[in-house]
């Protein structure tokens, strides 16, 4: 094939580039610039207050430059006023960090106004308008509501504005913008327009589904006001248990659940949400004793049987919500009984074990539930209601389970080494899972790539934390294999093994691993040095350590030989080389003033050296010492 048909059949981004312009007649360049080529995005505080007597809306715009993530954002950008007379489009240029803008209002006073309002869809609507300023023809406010630049978009604007927002605008999105900035206005008011959305519906099911977490989220600020906690519970408790026996209960008798029927999908995604979002109330900091009880009946009187559709989605949301529920205890340390275990605890871990051994019999679909057992027996150990002990997690996660069950059996044992810093665990962890290539298993690729990923997520020690006992140098060595050679052919996990070294230990050098031989390393920032000689090589004289250093020095210096071939190590933390040639600069003017006296160990002497900060060595102390060491001459390419 030639090169032309080549070029014909192949896309290209320059090719792509040419023909949108010949398509479109305009050239996106600079839009693949900004958005495709460089990352970042658009983080603006808005805040607004209108202005009768001009009868405009005084927009403020600020932009966010500091923060992690954002890029500064010049262009096009469109604001949406929401009048009595309808929506409005405003389209002005942004421009860098703070600015301010009037957009004039279009409507009338409310005394002329229409009795239906026209929203920005088209349609006419009735709305309460008690509560907004008599004066002011706004109603809400949007930044960006097509979505046409990457934002993060804080609006100032009062609640009963949400409030219209969120019951009156067509927009989805604009419903979920009003749901999430609810979350700060908690009041009577909130929880009852919140309530209203759950209930229609002709709502967007993934609003109704965020509808519910706010409206937890805005009970439990309530509960904290009330000085009643009998009071406060029955608050908390009857915010959404209510809806949910209205919306799911048995045509039966109220109070009892329904056989399961998914084949309302909004209904189904609606009825899992409300139980997650209910193992979020709080009482105290403690979840009322009625939720867990709850919770706990939709799982025992839970029917699936004339359901065409599997329901272990449905089951692993009920054990979550009972996992969520827990709160640590305070438990005496010693042997561990049933009779001990508060209510709460014993009824999770008795539903939790009935579901893991019917998931022996009939495994769920992909083995969800047992991923969800599996990460509640681990959250139950780490609060305290049972002994910590990994032994389970290494059963799970052998080759005879589904490869998601192994997955959240690893994870339950880099949450463990993490929490209880056991260096047996970390070496089974490497030596079962990362560093093993089984042929006869493919789903150890997997496997190894999420063991080193969620080490990553939990790292077994903070990089520069001193005293762990994971910080050993087999790990170091390990790692440095890992990176080498025991990732072949799998570029990805050798990747992840490259960051993990990175979050572990950064660019220095390891503190864990003993100085080399022969080495001297030298802390710029620190302004100290430290030599490592042998114990065997390092001899007894009534030399002076200093006239040594410099008699050879002086010896190297004389023939040429730079500073690097000397074997001096610099450890640099912010990656300046340029202290350490200024080092080099100076090495001539050096004036050796002294050197402590060496610190000898049984294997391993070292010598502290303090320098200060113009490069001059401290003078030995050898007050009381009877014999001194003469440090070992540093070994350069010519004397070996």
């Amino acid at each position: 094939m030639s090169d032309e048909h080549r070029a014909n059949i192949l896309l290209s981004t320059a090719s792509f580039r040419r023909i949108i312009s010949m398509v479109t007649g305009q050239d996106i360049r600079n839009f693949l610039n900004q958005w495709a080529c460089h990352a970042g995005h658009v983080r603006i505080f808005a805040k607004f207050h209108f202005n009768r007597k001009r009868n405009v809306v005084e927009l403020e715009l600020k932009q966010d430059l500091q923060s992690r993530g954002t890029l500064n954002y010049t262009g096009p950008i469109t604001v949406m006023l929401q009048e009595l007379d309808g929506a409005f489009i405003h389209t002005f240029k942004l421009e860098e960090g703070r600015m301010s803008r009037d957009l004039p209002c279009h409507s009338k006073s409310r005394k002329h106004r229409k009795k239906k309002i026209s929203l920005a869809n088209g349609d006419e609507v009735d709305m309460d308008l008690a509560r907004i300023d008599p004066e002011s023809p706004l109603l809400w406010l949007r930044i960006d509501p097509d979505l046409a630049i990457i934002h993060d978009i804080h609006v100032d604007q009062p609640d009963f504005m949400w409030h219209l927002m969120l019951a009156h605008d067509r927009d989805c999105l604009g419903q979920l913008e009003a749901v999430n900035a609810l979350k700060d206005f908690a009041s009577p008011e909130t929880r009852h327009v919140l309530s209203n959305i759950i209930l229609n519906d002709r709502i967007f099911y993934r609003v109704r589904m965020e509808a519910c977490f706010t409206l937890c989220h805005v009970v439990n600020e309530l509960s904290t006001l009330s000085n009643n906690p009998t009071a406060a519970s029955a608050t908390v408790t009857s915010c959404l248990l209510p809806m949910f026996w209205q919306l799911f209960s048995s045509p039966a008798a109220r109070g009892l659940i329904r056989q399961n029927n998914f084949s309302n999908l909004q209904l189904y995604f609606l009825q899992r949400a409300m139980v997650k979002a209910l193992s979020t109330l709080r009482v105290q900091q403690v979840c009322p004793h009625d939720i867990l009880i709850f919770i706990s009946d939709l799982l025992r009187h839970n029917d699936n049987s004339r359901n065409p559709y599997s329901d272990s989605y449905y089951l692993a949301d009920l054990v979550k919500a009972m996992k969520d529920t827990l709160t640590p205890a305070i438990i005496v340390r010693g042997v561990m009984s049933a009779s001990t275990l508060p209510f709460e605890a014993r009824t999770v871990i008795e539903e939790v074990s009935h579901l893991l051994n019917l998931e022996t019999e009939t495994i769920s679909y992909k083995g969800t539930v047992t991923v969800v057992c599996l990460a509640a027996i681990r959250r139950l150990q780490r609060l305290g209601f049972l002994p910590i002990d990994p032994s389970l997690f290494y059963q799970y996660a052998l080759s005879n389970f589904y490869c998601d069950i192994r997955v959240a059996a690893i994870e339950a044992v880099v949450d463990y080494i993490r929490g209880e810093r056991d260096q047996s665990a970390l070496d089974w962890l490497f030596s079962n899972i990362i560093e093993r290539e089984d042929a006869s298993d493919a789903s150890y690729v997997r496997l190894r790539f999420e063991a080193v990923q969620l080490l990553l997520r939990m790292p077994p020690f903070q990089r520069g934390e001193s005293g762990s006992r994971l910080d050993t140098p087999q790990l170091v060595e390990r790692l440095w294999t890992l990176m080498n050679y025991g990732c072949t052919g799998d570029p990805r996990l050798r990747c992840a093994v490259a960051e993990l070294y990175y979050t572990l230990y950064g660019n220095r050098r390891p503190t864990c691993l003993p100085l080399p031989e022969g080495v001297l390393l030298v802390r710029v920032k620190e302004g100290r040095s430290v030599l490592n000689i042998s114990e065997n090589n390092s001899k007894t004289s009534e030399i002076d350590c200093t006239d040594e250093l410099n008699k050879y020095k002086s010896e190297c210096f004389g023939r040429g030989i730079p500073l690097s071939k000397m074997h001096i190590e610099y450890e640099e933390l912010d990656d300046n080389y340029s202290e350490c040639e200024m080092l080099h600069a100076n090495t001539m003017k050096l004036e050796r003033d002294s050197i402590q006296r060496p610190t000898v160990s049984e294997f391993n002497p070292q010598f502290d050296l303090k320098r200060s900060r113009t490069g001059n060595f401290s003078e030995l102390n050898d007050s009381s010492n009877t014999f001194k060491r003469r440090t070992e001459r540093l070994s350069d390419d010519e004397d070996d």
